[in-house]
């Protein structure tokens, strides 16, 4: 492959393929909690997404858009698990996770989507959101990244996650091993101010799907809401308790909830 993404690999012998694409400054490592409560039939795959983890940095900024992203992903299963697939997205991954079930619906037969969206709906939203993801791209490129990092986790969209000590000083640490250059490229070709809306294409997602959100997430919640109301086979599920990344707040109770949505597939998506 003219690119490679780094991952790992869960239970490789696995007959139901299951794909963990992970959010904003994380890494496949964030999902391994997860894919270790699910059962010896489910092979997890978790690759670090461009500008994350240990995938190589690219040399073409367009090697950073959605739609070149989606293209990387889907060579990479075809190498290493060909065939039917969930895939499962946290924030930006789940944008990620939603592009590719419409763009590639004869693979994916199941969608989870974790504190997700369509996108923005205007492009005078869009203009406004790329405007405010350049200044940050920038202040990852010439700022001070502690600072940035810290700025970032203070925002009330992540106050729960305050509430977790030490395992949130541990998700910091692992944030610390990104370059902010990279995340720099990837606010500016996979931000939400730089993808196109896809409300107008969910009715397309004709898979079973997922749509979760924690109760402290407002937005989120809302959003679930609506997205399920316009998707032909969505269920709605919030977690008690949780803000907005779920899997990290209340990784047993998210867990749980996964394997049993995932198994009430009635064996698809099987290898």
């Amino acid at each position: 492959m003219a690119r490679t993404l780094h991952y790992w690999m869960l239970n490789p012998a696995g007959e139901k393929t299951v794909v963990f694409l992970h959010g904003f400054m994380g890494s496949s490592e964030d999902w391994r909690p997860i894919a270790q409560g699910l059962p010896p039939n489910y092979r997890c795959i978790a690759p670090d997404l461009p500008g994350h983890g240990r995938t190589p940095v690219r040399r073409d900024e367009a090697a950073y858009t959605m739609a070149a992203v989606s293209k990387d992903l889907m060579r990479l299963m075809d190498h290493i698990a060909p065939g039917p697939l969930a895939l499962v997205g946290y924030s930006m991954g789940g944008r990620l996770a939603l592009y590719l079930a419409l763009e590639y619906a004869d693979r994916v037969q199941a969608l989870v989507l974790e504190s997700a969206s369509p996108g923005l709906r205007s492009e005078t939203e869009r203009a406004k959101r790329r405007v405010e993801d350049e200044r940050r791209a920038v202040e990852l490129e010439s700022g001070d990244w502690e600072a940035f990092l810290r700025r970032w986790y203070a925002a009330p969209l992540f106050e729960s996650l305050h509430g977790c000590g030490d395992r949130f000083e541990e998700l910091l640490m692992r944030r610390r091993n990104n370059n902010p250059r990279e995340l720099a490229r990837v606010l500016r070709g996979m931000g939400t101010g730089a993808q196109s809306s896809l409300w107008d294409r969910l009715s397309e997602a004709g898979m079973p799907t997922l749509l979760i959100a924690g109760e402290r997430d407002a937005k989120y919640c809302a959003m679930a809401a609506a997205m399920g109301a316009k998707m032909p086979r969505a269920t709605a599920m919030v977690v008690s308790g949780a803000g907005h990344n779920v899997h990290f707040e209340k990784p047993g109770d998210y867990t749980t909830r996964l394997r049993k949505w995932l198994d009430g597939l009635r064996g698809t998506p099987a290898h």
